[in-house]
């Protein structure tokens, strides 16, 4: 797998109207995949919404990076309802 610049990535999302669709590298550790969900939740949010929160408006790859590993050494593994605190704390809000 491919990133947008050619660098090998581990996961790739795609967003489809309301819909992530998550591809991920097989053989991944539970902490590489926890941190790799942790990662395209947090990028796929930002990137499917306008305007995304100010917190977050300028990240980067490596800002994503780091907020996934954060939030992982915080909350642990990736579960819906940890996913849904990584993107509560970085401004994100229910419809």
């Amino acid at each position: 797998m491919r990133d947008a610049l050619e660098r090998e990535a581990m996961a790739q999302t795609r967003i489809i109207g309301r819909q992530f669709h998550l591809l991920i590298q097989a053989g991944l550790s539970d902490r590489e995949l926890s941190i790799s969900l942790y990662h395209e939740i947090l990028e796929a949010a930002t990137v499917g919404s306008w305007p995304p929160p100010d917190s977050v408006m300028e990240f980067n790859e490596g800002d994503f990076e780091r907020a996934a590993q954060a939030a992982h050494a915080e909350w642990g593994e990736a579960t819906p309802e940890n996913l849904n605190r990584l993107l509560q704390s970085c401004g994100f809000r229910e419809e």
